[in-house]
């Protein structure tokens, strides 16, 4: 029973680790990715997360008639107002598609790496 609950309790860290790798977000580097399974309340975690670093992440969903994601154009701003990046709509029907931007803290400010579908 002991090895049982070890093994669950290691495929949870195991599952929760896979999944917090799609996206981080911390005071110094920003890393999302956000496809096709992407829902809506996903969306909003990720604007409230940004939000609390200091980034305006304002975006423009286009969803098909299933409610899944099948578009996305976005824009990046630091609070106050600097612009870092945008995007046009980015479709995420083909797949394996996806949209993403990459930011890191220099001096103090984020700065973009990455906006739009980053490798």
């Amino acid at each position: 029973m002991k090895k049982l609950a070890f093994l669950l309790a290691l495929a949870l860290v195991t599952i929760s680790g896979t999944l917090s790798a799609q996206n981080t977000i911390t005071a110094e580097n920003i890393q999302v990715n956000i496809s096709a399974a992407t829902s809506r309340e996903d969306l909003s975690a990720i604007r409230t997360q940004c939000l609390e670093q200091g980034i305006e992440f304002n975006y423009t969903p286009r969803f098909n008639q299933n409610r899944q994601l099948t578009g996305i154009a976005f824009i990046l701003k630091r609070t106050g107002g600097d612009l870092l990046g945008q995007t046009g709509m980015i479709e995420l029907t083909v797949p394996n598609s996806k949209a993403s931007f990459r930011l890191h803290k220099e001096n103090n400010k984020f700065v973009a790496d990455c906006i739009g579908s980053c490798e």
